[in-house]
């Protein structure tokens, strides 16, 4: 499984009737993409998935990069 994410923040102002508003904006993207397991023959036994619990921070760290904390059993 891929996961990407993405975010970026825009500050803009606005002048109307004599008067400045300023504005912050958030864009978040998320992004996952996985694949599934298939039988290939007839005899062929599939394990059962272990249970699995991921975070993710989504805020960047001091180089840009994300953290991911995965709990299995």
């Amino acid at each position: 499984m891929h996961i990407d994410n993405n975010r970026e923040i825009i500050e803009y102002e606005t002048e109307s009737a004599g008067m400045h508003t300023k504005y912050l904006d958030l864009f978040v993207h998320f992004a996952a993409v996985g694949t599934a397991i298939v039988a290939v023959k007839k005899d062929h036994i599939i394990p059962a998935p272990k249970p699995t619990l991921t975070f993710t921070d989504l805020r960047p760290g001091r180089y840009g990069q994300n953290q991911e904390l995965t709990f299995t059993e």
